[in-house]
């Protein structure tokens, strides 16, 4: 299954992770310049921290690295405009501002977002698939990707589970103040960890998949575009050394998803459409010929 370049474009890798806290802050002041002001924050925020993990990027050889910015800086903003589950995570974000006014919308809103997610998580699957066949890399490279995409909708089904355990209680307590805060607190303590170790994990597979691309690309008008990946345009070192350290947080988040699931771990490869056909197609790829 391909994609044409105008799909590729609205499927960035970009980091905008938002599955937010509940909160016990009081909204202020005037409702519809406090929505445009979290609105223009959040994209240049987004923005900003697209950029710096361009430079942790090791050196490209064959771009110039500001024009790399200056054109990563517009592709992020105007897909952020565009994309609905970027504006439904500035929406949740209001709700958490004063969740106990909202419990009910709040949840029926973080549910809904964690669904778009995982499309949009199915699609990256794809788009690396893609890549890689487009490819000479090694094998390693699809599975570690494929696995820390897995491991992220893991993730999202666990913090679902837990939430809707946590949403009764919040209900319950939605007119005592105090455990009603409590139970954020709780919430918040429990969350930490994990959403820690996700942006750490997602941060490495970008860049795993962005110094493969951009060490393919000529030029900056090459990036995000579908092209042959060569693995002599890359330093294969460094490869295995994202490689490796994916594969170590995947196996971190694993432990750490462990106990708050009921089931085994890896549900996402039963349910998963794309990821069962990505397996059939490396299992047949491993088939010796003859």
């Amino acid at each position: 299954m391909s994609l044409s370049d105008e799909k590729r474009s609205d499927n960035l890798e970009l980091l905008r992770r938002n599955i937010p806290f509940p909160q016990r802050l009081e909204c202020e002041g005037d409702t519809v310049n406090k929505t445009f002001k979290d609105y223009k924050t959040a994209i240049i925020e987004t923005v900003n921290c697209n950029l710096e993990l361009l430079d942790e990027l090791p050196p490209l050889k064959t771009l110039n690295i500001e024009d790399v910015r200056k054109r990563l800086r517009k592709m992020v903003e105007d897909n952020l405009k565009k994309d609905p589950v970027f504006e439904k995570s500035i929406e949740i974000v209001r709700y958490a501002d004063d969740i106990w006014k909202y419990v009910d919308s709040y949840f029926r809103e973080i549910f809904d977002f964690h669904d778009s997610i995982r499309k949009q998580l199915n699609s990256e699957i794809l788009d690396v698939c893609r890549m890689f066949f487009n490819s000479d890399l090694p094998m390693a490279f699809l599975t570690t990707i494929e696995d820390a995409i897995l491991i992220e909708n893991d993730y999202l089904d666990a913090y679902d589970k837990l939430i809707r355990k946590e949403r009764l209680n919040l209900l319950v307590s939605r007119n005592n103040r105090k455990r009603f805060e409590r139970l954020c607190d709780d919430h918040n303590r429990w969350t930490k960890p994990f959403t820690e170790r996700m942006d750490k994990l997602e941060r490495t597979r970008i860049k795993l998949f962005w110094y493969t691309d951009f060490s393919n690309s000529a030029t900056s008008d090459e990036i995000f575009k579908v092209k042959s990946i060569k693995s002599n345009a890359l330093d294969m070192k460094i490869i295995q050394d994202f490689i490796d350290d994916l594969r170590k947080q995947i196996k971190e988040m694993e432990t750490l998803i462990a106990p708050k699931m009921e089931i085994s771990l890896f549900t996402s490869y039963d349910k998963n459409i794309g990821a069962r056909s990505i397996r059939k197609i490396m299992e047949l790829a491993d088939v010796p010929e003859g």
